[in-house]
């Protein structure tokens, strides 16, 4: 889903697992795994964790960084990253 506010947009994507929460949450805070179940992400670097900046690399724009700001982060729960201009 997409929504925008002013000059900000907002990407937001869910979807239904048949996995643990701890698995699915070992996977989605371990940036090296990202390709493996997201067939757009080129590479994550950086470590994903409360407060930290990780680079998303996508292959639609190969060599671009895109600077992310992870601003919550609830171990097992949520986690919410922010683009960074």
């Amino acid at each position: 889903m997409v929504t925008q506010e002013g000059n900000t947009k907002y990407f937001e994507a869910s979807s239904t697992i048949k996995a643990s929460p701890e698995k699915v949450w070992g996977v989605l805070t371990d940036g090296d795994r990202f390709p493996q179940w997201d067939s757009g992400i080129d590479r994550v670097e950086g470590k994903i964790a409360p407060g930290s900046t990780i680079k998303l690399f996508v292959k639609v724009n190969p060599g671009r960084a895109f600077p992310l700001k992870v601003k919550e982060f609830a171990n097992g729960l949520k986690a919410r990253a922010e683009g960074m201009s």
